[in-house]
């Protein structure tokens, strides 16, 4: 009612915490334009391992005094202190926003396209994409009228003065055509483009109740390996016997590979591993990292040793001594103690 708005906006907005998306500094579809949670943390309240309650940061767009102590905990898990006070900075209202979507024969395709509408200067509010195997699931869990006949649909919206948004949708269309879409336009109103928006939303839940187990990765890389990664991804599934399927948010590099596996059949759960091991490797050789968005937690120790500078990492732990020195928050998270 005021105008404004909060854009960190993780696909888990209807059940996370504000103080939880803190502690994961949590992102979402308008991170390829607006940036991630602790680019709009001003301050925060945090109950210390002593019990003692700190204030940490202020009410101020600037300030220079000291270390960023408040930003320590944006993507700290909890593992530094209890969240109790938060302030965070949020921005006007877009005047105008518009959605696009384009249909491609191939993911790598896409993935392409993705670099080069970020490459002609272009900036979208999103850029999100789907692959075949999710279009198909979601049609048939919704009946919304999918071109389920697709290998990867490429959501695209643009915001701001109308003027611009007119402009770059344009040129992304036509990025879109240059790049072999088969079928690329804008949605012809607003109640298509909250029913495209809902393919994506929709993509986890369709994944999740497709098997008894889904690994899900979080892998992301620079905006122009988005293409090569997408490549090597579906070779390292192949080669355990799996097909990877793919969703993300591929405006900042961010993609989420899942594979269909059972933990209750070892053997089958075993090799999903080995291709998950083989899809962070590449994404580290690309010059990527192992977490974009969702965190280590205990799933991704083991790769912590791979993508982070031993001394950086040596840094952390000091870190986590000096906040909590008797080990209370959240032990055992981030590195095997």
């Amino acid at each position: 009612k005021e105008g404004l708005f909060y854009p960190p906006d993780p696909q888990s907005a209807q059940g996370c915490t504000l103080g939880g998306t803190i502690a994961e500094n949590a992102s979402g579809p308008l991170g390829v334009k607006y940036g991630v949670t602790k680019q709009y943390l001003l301050g925060l309240q945090v109950v210390l391992a002593s019990g003692d309650v700190v204030n940490l940061g202020s009410k101020t767009l600037k300030n220079r005094m000291g270390y960023e102590l408040a930003t320590l905990f944006a993507g700290s898990e909890g593992t530094l202190g209890i969240i109790t006070g938060i302030t965070v900075r949020v921005l006007p209202l877009p005047e105008s926003q518009k959605t696009l979507f384009a249909v491609f024969n191939d993911m790598e395709s896409a993935g392409e396209c993705v670099s080069r509408i970020i490459g002609a200067g272009i900036i979208p509010a999103k850029i999100e994409f789907v692959d075949n195997w999710y279009l198909r699931r979601i049609e048939e869990l919704t009946h919304m009228g999918l071109p389920v006949e697709a290998e990867a649909l490429l959501l695209v919206q643009s915001d701001g003065h109308p003027q611009a948004v007119d402009s770059q949708i344009t040129k992304i269309l036509a990025i879109c055509r240059e790049m072999g879409a088969r079928e690329a336009r804008a949605a012809a109103d607003q109640f298509e483009s909250d029913r495209l928006w809902q393919i994506r939303k929709s993509s986890f839940g369709a994944m999740y109740s497709s098997a008894p187990t889904i690994l899900s990765e979080d892998i992301t890389v620079p905006r122009d390996k988005i293409a090569v990664l997408i490549k090597k991804c579906k070779e390292a599934g192949r080669k355990q016997g799996f097909d990877v399927h793919f969703t993300g948010h591929a405006g900042d590099g961010n993609i989420h590979p899942a594979i269909q596996t059972d933990y209750n059949n070892q053997e089958n759960f075993q090799r999903a591993l080995k291709a998950v091991d083989e899809m962070v490797e590449a994404a580290l050789e690309l010059g990527g990292v192992v977490s974009g968005e969702h965190g280590i937690g205990l799933e991704k120790q083991r790769y912590m040793q791979k993508g982070i500078d031993p001394l950086a990492l040596d840094l952390m732990k000091k870190i986590k001594k000096a906040f909590d020195p008797y080990n209370i928050f959240n032990p055992g998270k981030y590195w095997e103690e």
